[in-house]
């Protein structure tokens, strides 16, 4: 097979079979692969993703021959960066690539994290998270779990402690809810704000930059451009970048519904058992929000105003007069 995707392979410590069953095809078509050049777009766009490399790198195969360290040196080094020059030099190319690290480390970071506590963490994968753990804050008690706990080993036990805590409480194979935990825990000292990345004036590393956001971030990022009544289109490209919206007190009117309604009701249809329960949910994210617990967080998550955005983004210039009957139905 292709040296190069074989090199990709061996960094994400995936084998021929499990790439075959990720791209559905078989070992053997795999093995055949000689060029990147040769193989479909949806191919190249897949492993683009998968290897976070770029389709011109996959087929032009310009990065073949580096080391694993220069690799990470390319992938992932945030040093050297600094935003407030970047700005001042307006140098947007810079200041793409600085975001797409961010993201790249972001992203890469909680699944080789997640891959250690689960102990099949290969050496070349340990190596990488040791470059990345660099940029990282550990604070276990933002998370629901450790409230009442006390760190008490060696400080190069803290992973595994967290490890134990976190599959005791959730179990390890809940890979969201570990994820979205552990997301709580390891904040990017690198993370730029909002307000530093707005000065650019530039749409596309915004949306970058927000990628680059853990997922309540992105949540609360989101939520708060909703009930400003941003332009559609910009919430439509959040959702899109995973952006949710969350439920607040102010929004459960919206969501609840007269018996008499029923009849004619052609949204999602809740129990007031379960309204009381999004409303205590939101009581207590006001004063403690790091008791909120991943499953809890799910139940607020308001898909009736994120779908209204998707089908005003969809039917308003598309499909005129089905928007309009979305509107006169209140579905937008």
């Amino acid at each position: 097979m292709n040296a190069y995707i074989k090199s990709l392979m061996d960094g994400r410590g995936i084998n021929q079979k499990e790439l075959a069953e990720i791209l559905g095809i078989s070992p053997a078509a795999v093995s055949q692969w000689k060029e990147c050049y040769t193989m479909s777009v949806e191919t190249l766009f897949t492993l683009s993703k998968l290897f976070q490399v770029s389709v011109e790198e996959l087929v032009t195969e310009k990065n073949a021959n580096e080391t694993p360290e220069q690799k990470c040196d390319r992938m992932y080094n945030l040093d050297g960066y600094e935003w407030s020059e970047l700005i001042e030099d307006d140098d947007e190319e810079a200041m793409l690539r600085y975001l797409e690290k961010l993201s790249n480390v972001n992203s890469r970071f909680y699944k080789l994290l997640y891959k250690k506590m689960k102990g099949n963490i290969n050496i070349l994968e340990s190596d990488e998270l040791s470059h990345l753990e660099k940029y990282f804050r550990s604070d276990p008690w933002q998370s629901a779990y450790f409230y009442d706990k006390r760190f008490d080993r060696p400080t190069n036990e803290m992973i595994d402690w967290i490890a134990e805590i976190l599959n005791e409480a959730i179990g390890i194979e809940n890979l969201n809810a570990i994820t979205w935990e552990l997301q709580r825990i390891y904040q990017n000292q690198k993370m730029i704000s909002f307000e530093q990345v707005c000065e650019t004036q530039d749409d596309d590393l915004i949306y970058m930059w927000y990628s680059a956001l853990t997922q309540e971030n992105k949540d609360a990022f989101l939520t708060n451009w909703y009930r400003q009544k941003v332009d559609n289109s910009i919430l439509y490209e959040l959702i899109k970048r995973g952006g949710r919206i969350i439920c607040a007190d102010s929004d459960l009117p919206h969501i609840n519904f007269d018996r008499a309604d029923l009849d004619k009701f052609e949204g999602e249809k809740r129990s007031l058992k379960h309204l009381d329960a999004v409303k205590k949910i939101c009581w207590d994210m006001r004063g403690r929000y790091a008791r909120i617990s991943y499953e809890q967080y799910q139940v607020i998550i308001n898909k009736s105003a994120i779908e209204k955005v998707e089908a005003e983004h969809k039917y308003k210039k598309k499909n005129p007069i089905k928007y309009w009957e979305y509107v006169k139905q209140g579905r937008i």
